[in-house]
């Protein structure tokens, strides 16, 4: 996923657990941590141009609670300083129980 996890706000936690149920090698998260519509002056110009029709986005992930995410989810947490996005290396998890009575 690219950049994108931010619009699930809360349910971020349960979309990465199902991209891991899915995943056969695991799943690469590339995500904002350095936000242009955290800025004072440009901010509310930024948040309303990203806005993709359903109002402005509150939530939005920066490096601690990226990194909080990537650990909650066993991964791997990769920045280096002054990139505006982050990468969260995680390892698949098996199927469901439900998943895995229908195949």
């Amino acid at each position: 996923m690219c950049s994108s996890l931010y619009h699930f706000g809360a349910d971020a936690d349960a979309i990465v657990a199902k991209m891991r149920r899915a995943a056969r090698c695991g799943v690469i998260i590339s995500e904002p941590v350095r936000n242009w519509s955290d800025a004072p002056v440009v901010g509310r110009l930024v948040a309303s141009l990203t806005d993709p029709g359903v109002g402005a986005y509150t939530m939005r992930f920066n490096l601690e609670t990226f990194g909080a995410l990537t650990a909650r989810h066993a991964g791997q947490l990769i920045h280096a300083e002054g990139e505006r996005n982050a990468l969260a290396i995680l390892p698949p998890l098996p199927p469901s129980p439900a998943a895995a009575a229908n195949a």
